[in-house]
């Protein structure tokens, strides 16, 4: 279906043959990334509660955005240990007590992301600036985040600041699978 599309696309003269396969990473990318935040939203509405699954995605996904990451070889594999990780992050903060606080642990997650932000990947390198600002970026992300767990936290809201946590934690689980792997992919 993906090819079909490419080349109805290159029919159409929407896109150039040259481009074709820039196009087909782009679909894959979008599939890969919309299938586990799909489930991930049908498992808030299943349990009443989307605002958790937003907290937890909208940290992860805004955050990895610039700080890179761990990538599987396979997109196949991508795609289940992705869904398989949001949905065992979903159920993270119903096993914490309400009474612990994050907020420091969740400080010093964001300070080593920033720390070894960005990771890249072989598909897309970047230059010295791009990186520089993508370290930027992450570190800004991250504290806007760290900002609104802290005023969570304050009005008494701790489900939330668990789930902001949580997004923090998948992020630094990305990042040390490839330190600790040696793999900048």
């Amino acid at each position: 279906m993906k090819k079909k599309l490419i080349i109805w696309l290159i029919d159409k003269k929407a896109i150039s043959e040259e481009d074709a396969e820039l196009y087909e990473y782009a679909l894959d990318s979008l599939m890969f990334m919309f299938f586990p935040l799909m489930i991930f939203i049908v498992l808030g509405i299943a349990m009443g509660d989307v605002l958790c699954c937003f907290f937890i995605m909208g940290t992860f996904l805004t955050i990895r955005r610039y700080a890179g990451g761990f990538h599987a070889e396979s997109p196949v594999v991508c795609l289940v240990a992705s869904t398989i990780i949001l949905l065992a992050s979903y159920f993270v903060p119903r096993v914490m007590p309400e009474t612990v606080t994050l907020i420091p642990v969740s400080v010093a997650a964001a300070v080593i992301v920033g720390l070894v932000s960005p990771i890249e990947n072989k598909n897309k390198l970047l230059t010295a600036d791009e990186k520089h600002r993508n370290k930027i970026k992450t570190i800004v992300v991250s504290a806007i985040w760290l900002c609104i767990e802290t005023a969570m936290y304050i009005a008494g809201i701790y489900i939330y600041c668990v789930n902001i946590a949580t997004g923090i934690f998948l992020v630094l689980c990305m990042q040390l699978l490839c330190v600790f792997t040696r793999r900048r992919v």
